[in-house]
């Protein structure tokens, strides 16, 4: 109850939602007014519903704030909860009633199912909305183009329907995302006496200096699970992305989240 009033006071989280969700409905839309109102401009593009897809359309202005805000994401959603409950006596008589252990499997596993709920809604959301906006199927040569190539763990998927392979990536992103803003709450727990915003800002500095070995190192690149968050990445990377990649891109960020709960959970045993 207390997590509920928490989330649902804070405004600029609340805020940020609401555009995240408006988004995911104007980005599609916007595109296809122009198409309208440009007859023939996207003639050899086509209106394929996975072409015009968010996470795969890297054209359209929502893909490019979805992008960018990756890494802000677990920011907003982890709302400096654990931050706040150390430089805070709100939760002492919560935490004799539930326990240490307790208390903190329960902020995890809520910001976790928070964040994974949201963004997969967002996503969800603009799925739909595509396949109601662009209904035409014909693979053109530009559609060809981004469709996940054979060898990769996404072609199965599609070739079995292009739903079943949106939808999986919507999960799939959600997920990384939810890892995210754990990770990003125990960096919180862990710099809680530092200025608030360091606590901020360092989550996301953190997130983009683990991430760059991944981006200059080329045998490290198909693991990169910032790249495989990216649809398309299933038909331009090479290698080719396989289960393998995904799997062990996703687990390094489990290993990491399990690790930093840990430091995070034995370093504040004496202040919460």
């Amino acid at each position: 109850m207390i997590f509920k009033k928490r989330i649902l006071s804070n405004v600029p989280f609340i805020i940020f939602v609401v555009i995240l969700l408006v988004s995911m409905i104007a980005s599609p839309l916007s595109v296809r007014l122009s198409e309208l109102a440009t007859p023939g401009f996207f003639a050899s593009i086509g209106n394929h519903p996975t072409f015009f897809w968010l996470p795969m359309d890297s054209v359209a202005w929502g893909n490019r704030i979805f992008t960018t805000g990756v890494a802000i994401l677990p920011v907003f959603f982890s709302g400096m909860i654990f931050y706040q409950d150390v430089n805070s006596s709100l939760l002492s008589n919560q935490l004799i009633r539930s326990g240490r252990k307790r208390y903190f499997v329960s902020i995890y596993s809520k910001l976790f199912f928070l964040s994974f709920g949201i963004v997969l809604s967002a996503l969800l959301i603009n799925m739909v909305a595509v396949h109601l906006l662009f209904t035409d199927w014909t693979v053109t040569n530009a559609v060809a183009q981004i469709l996940p190539k054979k060898g990769t763990f996404g072609y199965p998927l599609y070739q079995v329907s292009p739903y079943l392979f949106e939808v999986f990536y919507c999960v799939l992103i959600a997920l990384f995302i939810a890892l995210l803003t754990n990770f990003t709450a125990s960096i919180q727990l862990i710099l809680a006496k530092f200025h608030r915003y360091v606590a901020w800002i360092a989550p996301i500095l953190i997130i983009f200096f683990i991430s760059y070995p991944f981006e200059l190192i080329l045998t490290l690149s198909p693991y990169n699970v910032f790249l495989i968050k990216q649809p398309i990445a299933l038909a331009v990377t090479e290698p080719a992305i396989t289960w393998e990649h995904l799997l062990v891109g996703l687990g390094f960020w489990v290993l990491l989240d399990s690790i930093l709960m840990i430091i995070g959970y034995r370093m504040q045993r004496e202040v919460l």
